[in-house]
């Protein structure tokens, strides 16, 4: 919708492309990781 009233509002990662030196992307991890991961930090909170 906002893309409409102003093609400035495009692709978000059009817009990071612009304003980061440098890309990469992370590798899927297990849903046992991601758990732990979960579970971990979750402790910091509660």
């Amino acid at each position: 919708m906002l893309k409409q009233v102003s093609t400035a509002w495009g692709n978000g990662g059009d817009f990071l492309d612009k304003i980061l030196d440098f890309s990469f992307t992370l590798p899927k991890i297990a849903d046992e990781s991601r758990m732990a991961l979960l579970t971990r930090d979750i402790g910091n909170f509660w």
